[in-house]
């Protein structure tokens, strides 16, 4: 059902989507991640919970989910957190750059 939703969906334009910042690409956030590659739908991947992380460590962060995943080069990737807001007008920029929708 899933599947058929992302793939026959006229009025998708992306998916965002969600990884935890504090660990490395899991089995499933891998496997999703190569689906939606293979169906060249756009996506946005978004590291939640980077309040948990050190900021010193976030390049070490961004290197291991764009090695876990193989992130493709035209594939952004965006630091995220819930609590102080970090990364959410980025993520709000790509839904708009998708949809064509503005404030």
């Amino acid at each position: 059902m899933i599947e058929h939703y992302l793939t026959q969906r006229d009025q998708l334009r992306g998916v965002i989507q969600l990884i935890d910042g504090r660990h490395a690409p899991t089995e499933d956030d891998i496997m999703m991640y190569q689906w939606l590659a293979y169906y060249q739908i756009p996506t946005l991947i978004v590291a939640t919970k980077i309040d948990k992380v050190k900021s010193s460590s976030y390049t070490k962060t961004i290197s291991a989910i764009t090695k876990g995943l193989q992130l493709q080069a035209n594939t952004p990737l965006i630091l995220f957190s819930a609590k102080t807001k970090r990364g959410k007008q980025e993520i709000w920029d790509w839904i708009e750059q998708q949809t064509g929708v503005t404030d």
